[in-house]
């Protein structure tokens, strides 16, 4: 049986060579697509980890929504949340072990490019518009470049900056849910040590600024961050900060 089996395989060698490389070649396929996805996997993981380091807790309220998939009009299909009362920022802080407790609010907005006027986007990426915290932003402010303050100031993301050659100190119009502006550009951000988010565009305001273009004048905030001393071994679902916050308006979710 075995010297049949051989005379056969030689008899058929363009067959046999053939086989083998196809085997080879799904074997090698196969492991390099586990390789690409734990490669990618790990770098997202690795890229939060450093955007949120200093986070230990983040309040926010209950989905509002199930967005369809894909999102659609540059402003992504990620969760979309109801807004929480400013109001509950002392309860948070007030909290014991809590260092620093900020509101935030996130919402469309696109950057115009002043050389062609058009809206600056990348294939499908979403265009979002933020606001600047200063102790737990999750963003990193690039060296020369200072914090927006007051309402005609933004910061931009690196990547929109390098790829469309943005200054300091240079106006550009942005749009908003409020319609279009022109804001000064008072520096550039990294997200972790990325220079963007997967391509996302960045518009950064101060926290008065952008409660107001993203219509959420009224004491409305879209989540809180927390930072505190408690460390990993917290139990927010039974202590604080969740203790603090009425469980009808918030519902937090920690991010060690």
């Amino acid at each position: 049986m075995l010297r049949a089996t051989v005379k056969s395989l030689l008899a058929r060698k363009l067959r046999l060579v053939l086989t083998a490389l196809a085997i080879v070649l799904g074997v090698g396929f196969t492991a390099g697509t586990f390789v690409l996805t734990d490669t990618a996997l790990k770098s997202v993981d690795d890229l939060f980890g450093q955007v949120y380091a200093n986070t230990d807790v983040v309040v926010q309220a209950h989905q509002a929504f199930n967005p369809t998939e894909g999102g659609g009009g540059g402003g992504g299909g990620g969760q979309e949340l109801n807004p929480i009362p400013e109001r509950l920022l002392p309860s948070v802080r007030a909290v014991p072990g809590v260092r620093f407790a900020e509101g935030s609010v996130q919402s469309f907005a696109q950057i115009i490019d002043p050389t062609t006027g058009k809206v600056i986007q990348s294939g499908g990426a979403p265009t979002i518009g933020s606001s600047w915290s200063p102790d737990l932003s999750p963003f990193t402010l690039e060296p020369g470049g200072a914090a927006p303050v007051g309402p005609h100031e933004v910061v931009v993301d690196e990547g929109t900056a390098t790829g469309h050659r943005l200054s300091v100190g240079e106006q550009i119009r942005v749009v908003t849910t409020s319609g279009p502006g022109e804001y000064t550009i008072t520096g550039f951000v990294r997200f972790g040590s990325s220079n963007s988010l997967l391509g996302a565009s960045f518009a950064i305001f101060d926290l008065p600024t952008a409660q107001r273009l993203f219509q959420r004048v009224g004491s409305r905030i879209r989540s809180t961050g927390v930072s505190g001393s408690c460390g990993p071994d917290c139990s927010c679902s039974a202590s604080s900060p969740c203790s603090s916050v009425p469980s009808s308006s918030s519902t937090p979710s920690t991010s060690w």
